[in-house]
């Protein structure tokens, strides 16, 4: 089971298993009450990093990447994998909205 929900090279939730965490927390009453965050990030100019450095310096990207992700998730939230280079954060159980801030490294 683990192998068909986590990501093969970062060994993080992937989008199957994703779907299925994210049904159980928009289904029942608390639901309703619950205020959620949703981070879609994706590692922008990802093939340059292959087609310069070559694909296992790509990997090794990705794979760092998802470590840090996987240690910045407050409790209460998940993470994984949506695609190659894109990743999704779903924050549960916000108690107030708060501002939205926007990085991006170059």
């Amino acid at each position: 089971m683990f192998l068909a929900e986590h990501d093969s090279l970062t060994g993080i939730p992937n989008r199957k298993h994703l779907k299925v965490r994210r049904e159980t927390h928009w289904r029942g009453p608390a639901a309703i009450k619950a205020m959620l965050r949703l981070c879609l990030i994706d590692v922008d100019r990802f093939k340059d990093i292959n087609d310069s450095f070559g694909h296992g310096a790509g990997d090794e990207v990705l794979r760092t990447f998802a470590m840090r992700l996987k240690s910045s998730i407050r409790e209460g939230g998940y993470g994984g994998a949506a695609g190659r280079d894109e990743f999704v954060v779903l924050q549960v159980g916000m108690a107030q909205p708060s501002g939205l801030h926007i990085w991006r490294t170059v």
